[in-house]
């Protein structure tokens, strides 16, 4: 069971830091490496990098799915990206829609 609940709340902390344009004033390298260690303690208390990520990976150059290193304003690495074309799933994909 993941938590969901500390998923999101992280990644409301990311995406506000990134609309008070915090990551704009830093080095790229400096946005990877923050939202890389935000991450790593999500994980250690069942988060989900995606969505941590979510809405905020492109700003800080790290595919939303995985949290590997992409060009700034990419979304996904290829290989997530070649994942989801391959088997024919949208990114955003949710449950609750299936009917």
């Amino acid at each position: 069971m993941s938590n969901h609940t500390g998923s999101y709340m992280l990644n409301n902390v990311l995406c506000e830091l990134s609309n008070q344009t915090f990551f704009a004033l830093l080095p790229l390298e400096t946005r990877r490496s923050f939202a890389k260690r935000i991450m790593n303690i999500g994980t250690r208390c069942d988060c989900n990098e995606y969505e941590i990520l979510e809405d905020v990976g492109r700003s800080v150059g790290l595919c939303e799915h995985c949290g590997t290193h992409v060009p700034v304003g990419e979304m996904l690495c290829n290989e997530c990206a070649d994942y989801f074309d391959d088997n024919d799933e949208a990114y955003d994909y949710d449950e609750d829609d299936e009917d």
